[in-house]
């Protein structure tokens, strides 16, 4: 975490916490994991009341989300809640490239290849902590917990 506060400006850093946490726009809502909450959001197997409880309140037909790292789709009566996966670090057991669009209201989760191995020689020549550990999961598309 040092080391990329010492890659970014304080402009920088100050620009990304001007960001809003959540984006709302008729029917569509984005939020990273959870409104009021970065860092918890539903896993792909939770109950549907929990993602009812978890995105309810935006009073959103289509609710995307991020932070878990696993793109899925689920419906739940009237409310659809889309995870986009990630573009560099899918845990699904697929390595390549998650994103996520929405078209004419719906969403859809697509796949992209890339140059896995020139990201791990990026990891590699610029001496990332725990290199060895990210690219394993880069090269897996799974987590794994991080070496002590």
């Amino acid at each position: 975490m040092e080391r990329t506060r010492e890659a970014l400006t304080a402009r920088r850093i100050d620009w990304l916490r001007g960001l809003r946490q959540q984006w709302v726009d008729g029917n569509i809502a984005v939020v990273h994991a959870s409104p009021g909450n970065a860092w918890n959001a539903p896993s792909p197997s939770a109950a549907d009341d929990e993602f009812v409880r978890a995105y309810g309140e935006l009073s959103s037909a289509l609710v995307v989300f991020g932070h878990l790292h696993v793109p899925f789709e689920r419906r739940i009566g009237d409310l659809i809640v889309a995870n986009i996966g990630s573009v560099g670090l899918p845990y699904d057991g697929d390595p390549r490239a998650s994103y996520l669009i929405v078209e004419d209201g719906r969403p859809v989760n697509r796949r992209g290849e890339y140059d896995i191995d020139a990201e791990i020689r990026a990891i590699q020549t610029q001496r990332v902590p725990k290199g060895d550990w990210l690219s394993a999961m880069l090269r897996s598309g799974t987590y794994a917990a991080p070496p002590a």
